[in-house]
């Protein structure tokens, strides 16, 4: 059950699956273009539609790289973290070094 489950939310053609699963890992926490692009391909979606869903968030201001950043570093330091180590993160995180 959990496989077809699974299988009909990943089809190729499906644009609005893509977007679906995308605000679905929104709900969670914030997430940088990288994190959302590699978390749509990881699970399935072909690189076109994973870029074309970023892209429909990003458009609509869903997300947005600086203010992700901001609030990454905000959160880090009230848990007494150095700047090298929130500066790294976010390099993993897959933030763009102008905005670091």
């Amino acid at each position: 059950m959990r496989e077809k489950r699974e299988r009909s939310l990943v089809s190729p053609n499906k644009p609005e699956k893509a977007r679906a699963y995308a605000f679905l890992l929104l709900k969670f926490r914030p997430r940088s273009e990288s994190e959302l692009l590699a978390r749509l391909k990881q699970k399935g979606f072909s690189e076109e539609l994973a870029g074309a869903a970023v892209a429909f968030l990003k458009d609509k201001e869903f997300i947005d790289d600086r203010v992700f950043a901001r609030g990454w570093v905000l959160s880090r330091l009230k848990r007494l973290f150095g700047l090298r180590r929130i500066r790294q993160e976010l390099v993993q995180k897959g933030i763009a070094k102008e905005i670091i």
